[in-house]
């Protein structure tokens, strides 16, 4: 299940493109996180804090967000995070993520 919140969409400009970011709860994905190797954000901070947006920009900066766009914030329970060219780009990444977390529950 992923459950969309649509008043967190930004657009977020950076130095090579424009993104758009998707703030969602899926508890399939976030419960997953360490599984599936996701990026995430440590659960000792705490969701909407100024800490969580530095550990956000921290991503980024260490390369750990180049080869996903997505990330878990494992202090905000369910929480994730997809981003993307387009929407659609970003909610085709949820949706690959959702069926790998589906898929290891079906390996256990």
């Amino acid at each position: 299940m992923i459950v969309f919140r649509t008043y967190f969409i930004k657009t977020v400009p950076t130095t090579e493109r424009q993104m758009t970011g998707r703030h969602v709860h899926s508890p399939e994905i976030w419960e997953n996180t360490k599984v599936l190797n996701l990026p995430h954000i440590s659960a000792d901070i705490p969701y909407g804090t100024v800490a969580m947006a530095i550990a956000v920009e921290q991503l980024f900066k260490d390369g750990s967000l180049c080869n996903s766009s997505v990330f878990s914030m494992l202090g905000h329970q369910d929480g994730v995070v997809a981003f993307g060219k387009t929407i659609e780009e970003a909610a085709l990444a949820l949706l690959s993520y959702l069926s790998l977390s589906l898929e290891s529950k079906c390996e256990l």
